[in-house]
């Protein structure tokens, strides 16, 4: 379980994101009392982080009384981020290999 938590972590997820997606994964679908339980994650915090994994895509959201969450396909999920982590790797590349610093000559003393 910590590999897959130091991987996430790698991949730009906080500690707290990694343990909840983690749980969610396993538990398929979820209330936010039973991800908290199973990720060891603060209440106070569960909903922000809940939020967030939303936002970004690897959950999924169906509101009521009470609201569940479930995980999204991890491969689908997980080829978005491939997607922009490349392009933005292409990005940079293309800027380093364009890039000329002048330098000031040297100095005769």
């Amino acid at each position: 379980m910590q590999d897959i938590l130091e991987n996430l972590k790698v991949h730009g997820f906080t500690e707290y994101e990694a343990k909840t997606y983690v749980a969610l994964v396993g538990l398929g679908m979820a209330t936010a009392r039973e991800i908290c339980e199973i990720s060891g994650v603060p209440q106070g915090r569960i909903y922000d982080i809940l939020k967030l994994l939303a936002a970004k895509g690897f959950i999924g959201v169906q509101e009521g009384n009470p609201t569940f969450y479930r995980a999204e396909d991890p491969e689908v999920s997980f080829n978005s981020l491939k997607r922009d982590l490349c392009k933005s790797i292409e990005v940079s590349v293309k800027y380093l290999k364009n890039l000329h610093i002048e330098t000031r000559p040297e100095s005769p003393f």
